[in-house]
Formats: C-alpha cells, structure tokens, sequence
C-alpha cells in the first residue's frame, strides 16, 4: 500500500466519527493515550533514525481507535471479541482435521522442534497464522469476553474451543495465560468484599509487571526460556548508549543493529519491557504509560459488576513475560486481536455496565451476583 493510500484510509475513521456525531462517545482521555502513544512510536523512530522512518502498518492503530472510540461502544459489545476468538479456534480446528497447511513446519530442523514442543502428538497447530504461538495468543485472550456471553452452553463450549486450539498449538505462554486467568477467577469467587477484590487485583496486576521487568534483567543464560535468554542479553548491551529514545522499531529486524549479535532477526525482544525499552527507551515507557493506566484504571473501575477486564490484563500481562503479544514494531499477527480488545476495553461506555447490571438484578433478584461476574 502506498503512503497516500495510508493517509486516505485515515479518512475512514474519521467518516465514521461524523457520522456517528451525535453518539455518546465514551473516554476521550484514553483515545487521546492512544493517540500519544501513536505519536511517541513515531517520534523515537524519526530521532534514532535520523529521519521520518514510521514503523510498519503505524495507521492501523489509530484508525481502530478512533473507530471504536466514534460508535460509542456498549458493555454488550465486547462479547463479539469472544466470539470471534472462538470463531477463530473453530475455524483452527476444522483446518487442522483437513488439511496440512494448518500445521506449523520449521524448515530448518522440523523434527527437532516438533518434538520438544508439541504437547500432543507431533505437530503445532497454526491455524490461519503462519506461527503457533500467533494462534495462541490470539485466541488465549478470548476467554474473558467469552464468560461474558449470556448462553450458558455457547459459553462452554466458546472456551472448550479455545483450550483445545491453544494446546494443539502447543503455545506454552498463552496456555500459562490463561491458567493464571483462571487461577485469579477462583480467587474472585473466594473474595466477596469489592474491596478486597480491588486489593487482590492491585496486587496481581502490580506482581505480575514485576516479573515483566525482573525476569529478562536477572537472566544470564542465553539458552535459558527456548532461547529467549539471548535475545535479552543482546537487548540490554544496546541499553547504554541508547537509553534515552532507544533503536526504534527496526531494532530487531533484518536491518536492525542486532541482527550482528542474534545472527538472525527476532522481530521483537519476547518481552514487553524489554521490546518497549530497546525500541523507544524511556521516553517510550513515558508515552505507552497512560494507555496501561487507563487499561488497569477501567478493568479496576468495573470490578464490583464484572471482573472480565480484569481477566484480560492478567492475561495480557503473563503473555507479556516472554511474548509480545502487543506488538510495536509492526501491527501483524496476533496483533488484530490482542490491541482491539485492549482499545475495546479501554474505549466501551462506561456507564453501560452499572445499566446492565442493573436490568439483569431487576430480571434476577435472587441471583447471589450479576451474570456480568462472567462464571463459567
């Protein structure tokens, strides 16, 4: 696609907002984090560059937001990114019963990686992806909103769906994800008091970055997490005289400065901080903050009716440890997924859900809690 055909399709989102004028549009201040984040990619990549040098599919990003932002999103909505993950897994499964395509093949030693990283049988299941934990992550991060669907066995089977896609991919960090998810849900079952529950989820959400930041900073062994090891050692030499605006999103590509250290391009650096930091350094952290506390302030905000979004930042999170399902660099992949549901989440109509949890009490006196909790 061309550079003006970018721009032209940035007119998309903003036909939709004129037309949607007269909707109630729900938290401009984390659209306008979003868009600052937007521009502080930008900015690091023009000044480590030396020159205007966005990175892939930069436009992608805000044209989502600014979309979701103008139609004014309901509670109701956010079950779709539920189906659509289980839609997704479906359509995985169906593919991998007919034909071959939808297994991952390495060309350079198949047997090898087949074998220490298939749980079951002999192949990694990829699905319409060209990479298993692509798959993975992306329909991992469907079992929040999938709770939020009302049918009981749509619901199950939603999340049956999803758990049997994740371990035919063998992705070990979406499979982790969602353990932790489910782990934090029987906790919230336990924990009646909505205070308590905020507690609990400060302490989750606050533990888990944590181990984003300790982990790749305390590795020595370059072969230790499937290698991820190396890439962070690489990642933190290039720290020192770079800590300011970082390498920008080239850094890991095949151009990238370390490429002569990997010997082969990684793409991203398998873990958020370190991603974050060797891409934008600190000025980056500072831009792409605001979006993580209006995602942490929202999921919060709504616990008492729902702990969804609290789902969703715990599994978001532990992906992030040796992932990056948010990617940066290039907007690809799991990407559509992930960031449209964090947009969905940050960007939904607040208000929408004390409504809703209001008409279902109203329909349900005797429940003992709102069917937005989102049981299984």
């Amino acid at each position: 696609m061309s550079q003006y055909s970018r721009y032209l399709l940035l007119l998309v989102p903003i036909v939709i907002a004129v037309i949607n004028s007269r909707t109630k549009h729900a938290n401009g201040r984390a659209l306008l984090a979003v868009l600052i984040m937007v521009a502080g990619l930008q900015c690091v990549n023009a000044l480590s560059l030396g020159l205007v040098h966005l990175s892939g599919r930069w436009y992608i990003l805000p044209l989502i937001a600014i979309g979701l932002w103008s139609i004014g999103l309901h509670w109701n909505d956010l079950k779709v990114v539920g189906y659509f993950c289980a839609g997704v897994s479906v359509l995985s499964l169906l593919m991998a019963a007919t034909t071959s395509r939808a297994w991952m093949v390495n060309a350079v030693d198949a047997s090898s990686l087949n074998e220490t990283k298939a749980l079951i049988g002999s192949r990694l299941l990829a699905g319409p992806f060209a990479q298993m934990n692509n798959l993975g992550m992306s329909v991992a991060v469907g079992v929040p909103f999938c709770m939020l669907i009302t049918h009981k066995w749509r619901r199950r089977l939603a999340i049956v769906a999803i758990l049997a896609t994740a371990t035919l991919a063998s992705s070990r960090t979406s499979l982790l994800a969602v353990l932790a998810t489910v782990g934090c849900m029987f906790l919230f079952r336990v924990v009646k008091s909505d205070r308590a529950r905020r507690a609990w989820s400060t302490v989750l959400l606050l533990g888990i970055s944590a181990v984003i930041v300790w982990l790749p900073l305390h590795t020595s062994d370059p072969h230790s997490f499937t290698n991820r090891g190396r890439i962070w050692l690489a990642s933190r030499e290039m720290w020192t005289d770079n800590w300011q605006i970082g390498l920008s999103t080239w850094a890991y590509v095949r151009q990238g400065p370390l490429l002569d250290v990997l010997q082969h391009p990684s793409y991203h650096g398998h873990n958020l901080f370190v991603t974050v930091f060797t891409c934008g350094g600190v000025v980056l952290i500072a831009c792409m903050t605001p979006v993580a506390v209006s995602l942490i302030g929202r999921a919060r905000s709504v616990l008492p009716y729902s702990y969804a979004p609290v789902l969703f930042t715990v599994i978001i999170l532990t992906m992030s440890i040796a992932e990056m399902p948010l990617r940066i660099d290039s907007f690809e992949g799991a990407s559509w997924v992930t960031w449209t549901a964090l947009l969905a989440l940050v960007l939904f109509d607040r208000d929408s859900v004390t409504e809703t949890a209001r008409e279902e009490a109203d329909a349900k006196p005797d429940a003992d809690e709102p069917r937005l909790v989102g049981a299984v």
